[in-house]
């Protein structure tokens, strides 16, 4: 009448255990609208829609498990936790990381290139015998080169500019080395690099702002997570404010530049 009956670890017994998320320890039988609720958080937290090519897609009919978002509620009151944040090309967050670090990530470019664009780097000097660290669209001048590249164009994936990419790139001061799409890269590096930024990187005299979306990004230092940026928004004098939320350090990090991401779809909606 109302009532799911639940397990235990113990065969033959019911009633003690909850079966998902909000339905919480009981010596009783949980209600079925509490089962409902816990299961409707599940797909929402877990899932994810993705198009017939598996990229997400906000008009997929495709569901993937995706277990880099965390579940509802990992935000402080007064944030929505967001699926992404996008960048229009002049965003972009200071992360106040530098040196050598390992960067978990995710974007999708939304625009059609014309120069390069950096969704994830740090400062570096722009010369022959310099690798940039970052992960990167290049759009090399007369080749019609439009590709996702770690450190510089010589570094080219096959994966097109505007694919979503997944990312676990550990960089160093003598190698790059990790997957993209699941695809190994690795290449050498020669020099040091400090302030990384989500959405830019700075050259020697040019600025490498990133136009697209942004997801979750993780950074690990000594293998201890250092940074964890969820997007996210939340509200500031009447005005919605669009940024990443890092449950490390408990900071919100809105645009560096003064201007404002644009919110994708809060996650569970």
């Amino acid at each position: 009448a109302g009532y799911v009956m639940t397990g235990t670890d113990t065969p033959g017994e019911v009633g003690e255990r909850a079966i998902y998320g909000t339905a919480v320890y009981s010596n009783s039988l949980v209600t079925a609208e509490t089962v409902n609720t816990s299961v409707t958080d599940a797909v929402n937290s877990s899932l994810i829609r993705v198009d017939a090519n598996g990229n997400p897609s906000d008009t997929g009919t495709l569901w993937e498990i995706n277990t880099d978002l965390y579940a509802i509620g990992v935000l402080p009151p007064g944030y929505t936790q967001l699926e992404w944040i996008r960048s229009s090309g002049t965003q972009y967050i200071d992360t106040g990381v530098s040196g050598a670090v390992r960067w978990v990530g995710a974007g999708q470019s939304t625009a059609v290139i014309d120069k390069s664009q950096c969704l994830l780097g740090a400062n570096y000097k722009s010369s022959n015998n310099t690798y940039s660290a970052s992960v990167f669209l290049a759009a090399q001048v007369g080749a019609g080169v439009t590709t996702w590249t770690i450190g510089t164009p010589s570094g080219q994936s096959d994966i097109p500019a505007t694919s979503y990419v997944e990312y676990d790139i550990n960089f160093d001061e003598t190698e790059f080395s990790g997957t993209m799409n699941n695809v190994s890269y690795s290449r050498e590096a020669l020099t040091g690099f400090t302030n990384w930024y989500i959405g830019m990187a700075r050259g020697a005299s040019t600025l490498y702002y990133f136009s697209g979306k942004i997801y979750q990004q993780k950074a690990y230092q000594n293998n201890v997570l250092v940074r964890n940026f969820v997007p996210a928004s939340k509200v500031e004098n009447n005005e919605t404010v669009v940024g990443m939320y890092d449950t490390v350090t408990g900071q919100f990090f809105r645009d560096a530049a003064g201007g404002n991401f644009v919110a994708g779809p809060a996650v569970g909606n």
